[in-house]
């Protein structure tokens, strides 16, 4: 019985539109189901800096950020991260993204999978699949998009659905300190479920800026210092939340420090704060990196934090 309530509790999570008796798929055409496609959490670097990542995305997470970072991404990498929220909720991904400095392009691909389960008959999992291309316009502005292909499974009664969508976005780097960021998260996106319904996910903005005070020099081994900030809205709520991020590089393109803090405006008030380090080191013709954080919820502290941890390497 215990385990009947933490899956049901888990699908809760995934599904803001269930209710009992009542899942989302009964929902009219004109509702939100958001489900875990809104509520992603990629990259323990951009997290601990409390989500203020648009301004900086590069690399393999750049197909969620900012696709456009991938015209600025300059070597091959590959990522990924798994977390099991409040013990109940499976989630992770696998993302790879390539640069080529000369063209001032890039592309990337990405499985994301969310999903809850108690037995192999009575669970919930939801798939994204996507590509992204980005390509710099000039050597100060890059722009990019993401498609993805969403799939959800279950154990309910026609409780299956697929779906797409689109993630647009900007990347203008008026010099090596300053960037700025604007990304268009979900656009268009719909999820056709079994029973002929259809839903949709709200339409995301998040506007972003980046400076960097101290930049490494071959004269000045002055660690990197970041600072990042971000504005996010949704198309029924304009200005949703504030976020605001810091890293720090202790050891030079070694050991880093990040922080973050995150306001949110909607619905019930609630702040988060972040914390995280990264390591970085060399083996052969690769760089891997090793990433970690933990938010602290104010609203949902009963639950313990959950730490992320998110790996890869750049080749």
């Amino acid at each position: 019985m215990i385990r009947i309530v933490l899956l049901t509790f888990a699908i809760c999570l995934l599904l803001p539109g269930i209710s009992l008796g009542q899942s989302s798929i009964y929902l009219d055409e004109s509702s939100f189901s958001q489900g875990a496609f809104a509520n992603y959490r990629i990259d323990a670097k951009a997290l601990a800096m409390g989500g203020a990542y648009t301004a900086l995305s590069e690399g393999a997470t750049a197909f969620y950020w900012n696709p456009a970072g991938l015209g600025y991404t300059n070597k091959k990498e590959i990522a990924g991260m798994y977390e099991r929220l409040y013990g109940l909720i499976n989630s992770g991904y696998i993302a790879y993204g390539q640069g080529d400095s000369k063209k001032g392009e890039g592309y990337g691909f990405a499985w994301i999978n969310t999903s809850a389960s108690i037995d192999d008959t009575l669970g919930y999992s939801e798939n994204s699949l996507s590509i992204s291309y980005g390509r710099q316009a000039t050597d100060k502005i890059s722009f990019g998009g993401t498609i993805k292909v969403l799939f959800v499974s279950s154990g309910f009664e026609n409780g299956s659905a697929s779906g797409f969508g689109f993630n647009l976005g900007t990347s203008i780097r008026p010099t090596s300190k300053l960037k700025f960021g604007i990304a268009v998260r979900d656009l268009l996106t719909r999820v056709n479920w079994a029973t002929d319904r259809k839903d949709r996910l709200p339409g995301k903005v998040g506007i972003g800026v980046a400076f960097s005070p101290m930049l490494p020099t071959p004269k000045s081994p002055v660690p990197r210092l970041t600072f990042a900030g971000e504005v996010t809205g949704e198309e029924d709520v304009l200005f949703k939340r504030f976020s605001l991020g810091v890293e720090g590089w202790l050891v030079k393109k070694v050991l880093s420090l990040r922080g973050g803090f995150s306001r949110n405006f909607h619905s019930m008030e609630r702040n988060t704060l972040s914390l995280g380090t990264g390591v970085e080191f060399d083996a052969g013709t690769t760089r891997y990196f090793l990433d970690a954080a933990v938010d602290i919820d104010s609203q949902h502290d009963k639950l313990g934090t959950t730490p992320l941890i998110s790996v890869g390497g750049r080749f």
